[in-house]
């Protein structure tokens, strides 16, 4: 299952162009490589711009790969060349977050975006009470990343997309959370 991560800097790049130029979509492509990104402008006009990642071992332009990036995008992805436009909306909520991570899978059936983040630091404590340490995000069970989203003001379709479940479940949670469970 062919899969690329953006690292904190690219998701804020990746964010700032899409803040930048207004966009609601970015793409995920293949052609002589594999790749996503995002495009603006006309070559017309003058005023073309974009940014791209490329899929480890797939960039047409990294010599390192002695050509072999179209093979091994043929090998991922298949041979036919395709475009896929993915919603903004993930990326920028994720480049809210500190330190971002945007992981993209693709299979033969669907892509899928999931994203990782370091949890702001907590508030100081206050001098008669000691809070407890407030758990990663790594370490929490679907159901606390769930609610803690929720929480967060992120909406049912980007956390299934962000915690690989169901909307039904996400709803379920939210309603626990309404009535105060």
């Amino acid at each position: 299952m062919p899969q690329i991560t953006l690292n904190s800097a690219q998701v804020n790049e990746l964010a700032a162009f899409i803040k930048k130029h207004g966009l609601k979509t970015f793409f995920m492509d293949k052609d002589e490589g594999a790749s996503v990104g995002a495009s603006a402008g006309s070559l017309e006009e003058g005023n073309f711009e974009n940014l791209i990642y490329y899929f480890k071992g797939m960039d047409p332009n990294n010599e390192s790969y002695a050509g072999e990036a179209w093979d091994n995008a043929r090998h991922a992805f298949g041979g036919d060349d395709f475009g896929e436009f993915l919603d903004t909306e993930f990326i920028l909520k994720m480049a809210e977050k500190v330190e971002p991570k945007v992981t993209i899978k693709v299979t033969a059936t669907s892509i899928k975006m999931d994203g990782t983040f370091k949890k702001d630091a907590p508030a100081a404590p206050k001098a008669a009470a000691r809070p407890a340490a407030p758990k990663n995000a790594q370490k929490m069970n679907k159901g606390e990343r769930i609610r803690q989203l929720l929480a967060e003001g992120v909406d049912v379709d980007t956390i299934v997309g962000m915690v690989g479940t169901t909307a039904n479940s996400v709803r379920w949670h939210k309603s626990k959370m309404n009535k105060g469970a």
